[in-house]
């Protein structure tokens, strides 16, 4: 049977915090609901794109992300995505790498 999720590109409301939870860099916190919705398990690398700039984070289902679909820590990978006028929050498309 095929699968689909892989084909699947979603938009994402992904926030840039300062420290999550002592991860590591590299790591997207996904909401369980999202994570749940879109078929994303833990350790699957996800792909964030806005404006034309891409980056790939190895997802991880999370509590802390309750609320919003993604999370992000606020390191290089978040310096790709942002601008001057949605720093802290704003829209991304999300797919998964298979």
């Amino acid at each position: 049977m095929l699968d689909f999720s892989r084909f699947i590109r979603v938009e994402a409301k992904v926030i840039v915090a300062r420290d999550i939870l002592n991860e590591n860099k590299g790591v997207a916190l996904v909401s369980k609901e999202f994570a749940g919705k879109f078929g994303i398990k833990e350790g699957q690398t996800v792909k964030l794109t806005r404006n034309g700039r891409t980056v790939k984070l190895v997802a991880k289902p999370s509590e802390f992300a309750e609320g919003v679909d993604v999370v992000i820590p606020n390191d290089f990978f978040a310096s790709q995505l942002v601008d001057f006028d949605s720093f802290k929050q704003f829209t991304a498309s999300v797919e998964l790498e298979r």
